[in-house]
């Protein structure tokens, strides 16, 4: 698969490195995952699948999402988000709730005559604005800049993408400004036929280089990386994956330098 490069909060690296999985979605009807650690002594899937619950996804049959259940660690609900989609399956609008069904927050979006999204503006429970992403695409449909403010922490976001011919990003240049503090990183990539990201080349804002070696499993789900910074290997994470009959993963582990650190248990329903 393709690594997830949009995200906003990219200084969180950990956050990117966890997410490099990829399903078929369509067919799928709900997903629950559950996530503990070793430390939490869980015995089988069944138990961490009862007790750990941290996220429960709903899509509708064209695989696309409407609602997102997220839970505290204690197994009580902490909030819903609802999304609402055109007749195209395009979110318009998305709105979080909490257990007791208070708007806590929501997003509208703006789409252009291609019905790309160009704008989505979050609001809180009482109708202020508190931040608002603007994107750009090309005439391919690839999104070559995107900018975000954030009014109630007072920062701001920009990204802008370079694509190659097969549309793929090759170079990205991320910025953060808060105040007088200003954070750029530039990362460029490297595929293999399949579209997957083998070598994310990350340079830091002192200039120092960060080089990330990614392989993939037979379903092209990310499998192992390696971070090299001045020819020594700082860090190696391992992933292994049981399967459910659709090739979509239904047990993950994470190993990082060796040691097994993170489980994730996922039950999927099916339309």
């Amino acid at each position: 698969m393709k690594k997830s490069i949009f995200l906003l909060y990219f200084f969180l690296i950990s956050n990117l490195l966890v997410s490099q999985t990829t399903e078929n979605q369509k067919g799928i009807k709900q997903i629950s995952e559950a996530i503990y650690t070793p430390k939490d002594r869980v015995k089988d899937r069944n138990i961490a699948l009862q007790n750990h619950i941290t996220e429960v996804t709903y899509y509708d049959p064209s695989g696309e999402i409407t609602q997102i259940h997220n839970y505290e660690f204690d197994g009580s609900l902490w909030s819903v988000v609802k999304i609402t989609l055109n007749e195209n399956g395009i979110p318009t609008k998305g709105t979080t709730t909490d257990a007791n069904e208070n708007i806590l927050e929501f997003y509208e979006n703006k789409l252009n005559e291609k019905g790309e999204i160009i704008e989505q503006n979050t609001y809180d429970s009482n109708n202020q604005l508190i931040s608002t992403q603007k994107s750009k695409f090309d005439s391919k449909g690839n999104e070559i800049e995107i900018f975000y403010e954030n009014f109630k922490y007072k920062y701001t976001n920009s990204e802008t993408h370079q694509f190659d011919l097969d549309n793929r990003v090759i170079k990205s240049v991320f910025t953060k400004s808060k105040g007088t503090m200003i954070k750029t990183e530039i990362r460029t990539y490297q595929y293999d036929d399949l579209g997957n990201c083998i070598l994310e080349t990350y340079q830091k804002e002192d200039g120092s280089i960060l080089l990330i070696y990614t392989t993939y499993d037979q379903h092209n789900n990310w499998l192992t990386d390696k971070w090299v910074e001045n020819n020594k290997v700082t860090n190696s994470t391992k992933f292994t994956y049981v399967y459910d009959q659709n090739n979509n993963w239904i047990t993950r582990k994470r190993y990082t330098n060796g040691k097994l650190e993170m489980i994730w248990e996922r039950n999927i329903v099916y339309y």
